[in-house]
């Protein structure tokens, strides 16, 4: 699971996406490749779907060097050429991860519909 900011386009590249830097003020990708790390399927509001664990991303010594404002699935954890498999919907502004910022908004899940 990464953090990025760019617009959705038909076809979704790495390279059409701004991600923090790995590594600058403690990101990281999350990964969430095992069975484990999904639950469901679940059915609500006739809609079925499979959701990651919640992840959580924290900046230590200063905010992340972007701001965010999708979540993606891409295929490797460190990749600079990694596929992006899936993008959320947007959030509703551009959000920096910093230190101070609460724990609810540096907290996310992934769920793809069936």
């Amino acid at each position: 699971m990464a953090l990025v900011r760019g617009a959705y386009e038909p076809e979704v590249l790495l390279t059409s996406l701004v991600e923090p830097t790995i590594g600058v003020n403690g990101y990281a990708r999350q990964e969430i490749a095992s069975p484990s790390d999904w639950t469901g399927p679940v059915e609500s509001d006739s809609c079925a779907y499979v959701a990651s664990n919640e992840k959580t991303f924290a900046a230590s010594g200063g905010d992340f060097d972007q701001a965010i404002r999708r979540v993606a699935l891409l295929d490797h954890p460190t990749s600079n050429t990694a596929n992006v498999l899936a993008l959320s919907s947007p959030l509703p502004a551009d959000l920096t991860i910093g230190p101070a910022t609460p724990l609810v908004d540096r907290t996310f899940e992934y769920r793809l519909y069936l």
